[in-house]
């Protein structure tokens, strides 16, 4: 499953993320991976969190982001959830096509039994309706 939570800059969805990501960490038996475009809030989470910086990574396109989470999929079975906090800051700012790219991951969180959770500052009434299916409030996650 995708879940998408939303709100303007400085709302408080890094702050979400990180809680939501220790406090699943402790209670699972998989992995779980929190993939952030800077290593800034690395020493917020858990040990027991896999954290990615894509600051290195030269990502910057939802099929790079999308073929990147196939490959840590393929590599560690064991999967549970996996956290994409700031997407825009990771494939720049970039709305076009959005929706493809939600609906291909949770095509692949269906085949692979994972939870894929994803922060974007965007505002929730500037959606497209394709994206509001995936849309989350704070309490749902």
């Amino acid at each position: 499953m995708v879940k998408l939570i939303l709100g303007g800059a400085g709302s408080g969805k890094t702050k979400l993320m990180i809680e939501d990501a220790n406090k699943r960490s402790n209670e699972i038996k998989g992995t779980l991976i929190y993939i952030e475009d800077t290593d800034k809030h690395m020493h917020s989470l858990e040990v027991g969190v896999r954290f990615i910086s894509m600051e290195n990574m030269r990502i910057k396109n939802y099929d790079a982001l999308y073929t990147f989470v196939c490959g840590l999929l393929s590599a560690n079975y064991d999967i549970q959830y996996i956290y994409i906090d700031g997407l825009f800051k990771i494939v720049q700012n970039n709305t076009e096509n959005l929706h493809v790219f939600l609906n291909e991951l949770d095509k692949l969180t269906k085949d692979s039994n994972v939870d894929i959770i994803i922060s974007a500052t965007l505002v929730e009434s500037e959606i497209d309706p394709e994206i509001q299916k995936f849309v989350v409030s704070a309490e749902a996650l």
